[in-house]
């Protein structure tokens, strides 16, 4: 689905519609992000990440992770509701070399309207893949 548009996007549109385009939300609040980790399609996250990282600053990537929906939840709560491992490392991959120590913090210590970081959310759903993953990138590993 989303790599249609995307390949559609980039041939009609020009560099700032597309950017428009990765930066709307919908009525929910959710960002492209957030919809394409609740697709549960690995690839297309991958390509709208891949599309993101091509088109706009690493100011507005990392705004796009640290984004929030109308119930307070980031792509990285999304992914983890649904123990999305893989979208899990690709987000954990790009703070390494894009995110300040301060937007690290925000992004592992994000809180949802109920108050669940994302860590939390995951134990609440019993995903210990995702708990581990999340742990494991925290020490270095």
């Amino acid at each position: 689905m989303f790599q249609g548009i995307l390949d559609w996007a980039k041939k009609n549109l020009t560099r700032e519609e597309v950017n428009k385009l990765l930066l709307a939300t919908d009525n929910e609040g959710s960002t492209v992000f957030h919809v394409a980790a609740d697709s549960f399609k690995l690839e297309e996250f991958k390509g709208i990440l891949n599309w993101a990282k091509e088109n706009l600053t690493r100011e507005e990537v990392n705004k796009l992770l640290l984004a929030t929906d109308n119930v307070g939840r980031t792509v990285f709560h999304v992914a983890a509701r649904y123990s999305q491992l893989e979208v899990i490392q690709l987000i954990l991959n790009w703070p390494k070399k894009n995110l300040t120590r301060e937007e690290v913090n925000k992004l592992l210590l994000a809180t949802d309207n109920r108050g669940r970081t994302v860590i939390l959310l995951a134990i609440e759903r019993f995903h210990l893949g995702v708990i581990l993953r999340i742990l494991n990138w925290a020490k270095g590993k």
